[in-house]
């Protein structure tokens, strides 16, 4: 089961990391336990349901003036302010983004999937009972979370369901 994990931590790394250094040419950092920060950003969520082929939820968060940046490198704005919908736009399309590649290494090729559209969150998970696997990632100095619950989560505890990468 441990091992099993690990390879999940590692194929959520892995997504994260191209995702961001494709979009942003940002380097990733996998961190287990974050430096003790200053003050607490504001942080913006988005997670988003597994529909097929078994139900399961991931979820983003991140630093808002994070997001920020990033959507001033995206568009090449200097803008000071983003419009607050043009932030949980980009931090919902990199989520499904993430979420797209992840289900690709975790399900047979042969398998399709279907994923649910992203919803800005205030809270973590929708309350989940399942157990949830969360990995934080170190992105120029600010931590970004990944979540992933539900049957995704345990399916990818099952080395059958998860392909050779």
């Amino acid at each position: 089961m441990i091992d099993s994990m690990n390879r999940l931590r590692e194929v959520m790394a892995s997504a994260v990391a191209e995702t961001f250094e494709e979009m942003f040419f940002l380097e990733v950092l996998q961190v287990e336990f974050p430096e003790a920060p200053g003050p607490e950003p504001e942080v913006l969520k988005t997670s988003l349901l597994i529909n097929d082929p078994f139900p399961g939820e991931m979820c983003l968060e991140a630093p808002r003036s994070s997001v920020a940046d990033m959507a001033r490198m995206l568009f090449n704005t200097d803008e000071e302010e983003i419009p607050e919908q043009t932030l949980l736009d980009l931090l919902a399309e990199l989520l499904n983004t993430i979420a797209g590649r992840v289900m690709n290494r975790v399900i047979p090729p042969e398998t399709s999937f279907r994923l649910g559209l992203p919803e800005t969150r205030t809270e973590g998970f929708l309350g989940t009972e399942d157990e949830i696997l969360e990995c934080r990632f170190k992105v120029d100095d600010a931590i970004f979370s990944l979540a992933a619950g539900g049957e995704v989560f345990l399916s990818c505890l099952n080395p059958e369901g998860m392909p050779s990468q």
